[in-house]
């Protein structure tokens, strides 16, 4: 709503029904929405329908692979969890094998300090390494979305302006806790691309990812690569990304 002068004028921004399934974690959008990019992609600002998994509709849902810890304790026992040297948890234990999961959920290199302290006041200490990254999926867990709809054109300008029709998708899934693979692709009007995409966890050095890309398009067709690698700790992070891609790629 604007106001100049002796003048007005209206303008419609987004307008969306969205239906969010708590139980499976689903979503669907039924209006005006934008779809997710990739490093390779593009995101597109549709009319139409969007049906994903949205992990955020659950806000406590563990999705990302977490440290766990396991031992044995001959007796009753209290644990003691330091993090990076600061205590974040204490928690019981009877006697027998115990495990301690998804500890830290903080991004990048943590280190975990266990002190186990049982009735008698013996005390045990063992020092676990765990690299934590919002970029991987738990073992079995997946995520996807799929979009179609009509390219929102002069969008803050014009309030009902729908153009060409376009669509857009990907699915990733963990393989492991440490590999997600995936695959993408979108399309919009005479061109499109896809292709697969992964990323995978190198120990307790960082994360690499990787995707590469095949489209076609008015001007011709092209390929695309892309390669990252990050790492972060308490004292330091360093990033690394490369792309190519070839001169017609849509």
């Amino acid at each position: 709503y604007l106001r100049a002068g002796a003048g007005l004028h209206t303008t419609r921004l987004n307008t969306s029904l969205t239906r969010d399934w708590r139980d499976s974690l689903q979503r669907l959008v039924i209006g005006d929405f934008v779809t997710t990019a990739s490093s390779l992609g593009s995101s597109l600002r549709l009319g139409g329908v969007s049906f994903s998994r949205r992990y955020n509709i659950g806000p406590y849902y563990l999705r990302f692979p977490g440290q766990v810890v396991s031992g044995t304790a001959a007796l009753p026992s209290d644990i003691y969890l330091y993090n990076n040297g600061v205590l974040v948890g204490r928690q019981k234990v009877a006697p027998g094998a115990y495990e301690l999961q998804n500890l830290i959920n903080l991004s990048g290199l943590q280190v975990t300090d266990v002190v186990v302290r049982d009735v008698l006041r013996n005390e045990q200490t063992f020092t676990d390494l765990f690299y934590f990254s919002q970029e991987l999926l738990r073992r079995g867990l997946d995520e996807y979305s799929i979009d179609l709809g009509a390219q929102r054109e002069q969008f803050g300008v014009r309030s009902n302006d729908y153009g060409k029709p376009g669509g857009s998708g990907f699915y990733r899934r963990g393989v492991s806790d440490a590999l997600t693979l995936g695959v993408r692709g979108e399309a919009l009007d005479r061109r499109y691309n896809f292709g697969p995409t992964a990323s995978w966890r190198l120990g307790n050095f960082g994360v690499a990812s990787a995707e590469a890309s095949w489209g076609d398009g008015p001007d011709g067709s092209g390929s695309a690569f892309a390669l990252g690698h990050s790492f972060s700790s308490s004292s330091f992070a360093t990033s690394i990304a490369w792309r190519t891609e070839a001169q017609n790629y849509p």
